[in-house]
């Protein structure tokens, strides 16, 4: 049993070398540098949108602007489409009532 502990202990000894080796090509590697830098902010991101008060109140505040510009833009797209579209009720409503493939100007 002794020879098996001093095998496994000679392999894994081999492996951290190895992947020493490996770590160290990967980090002179400047698009590694750049990923790793990524990895890092975006990691560090979400630690102060997760972990911090302010964090989750500046997140609340960019996910409401977010939701109010969709709704914006969702209504100016109605209106759009109820206006270019007369006399279809909703131009949306008709548009999303169409098959794929077969709406065309002036089809019901």
């Amino acid at each position: 049993m002794g020879f098996a502990v001093q095998a496994w202990q000679a392999i894994v000894k081999v492996g951290t070398a190895i992947q020493a080796a490996f770590n160290a090509v990967s980090d002179a590697n400047p698009i590694m540098l750049v990923v790793m830098a990524i990895a890092a902010l975006a990691a560090g991101l979400t630690w102060f949108f997760t972990q911090t008060e302010t964090g989750r109140q500046i997140w609340a505040a960019f996910a409401q602007f977010l939701s109010d510009t969709w709704q914006a833009i969702t209504d100016a797209w109605t209106a759009f489409s109820d206006a270019a579209a007369p006399g279809t009720g909703s131009g949306t409503a008709w548009l999303s009532s169409q098959p794929y493939g077969t709406a065309s100007p002036g089809s019901s």
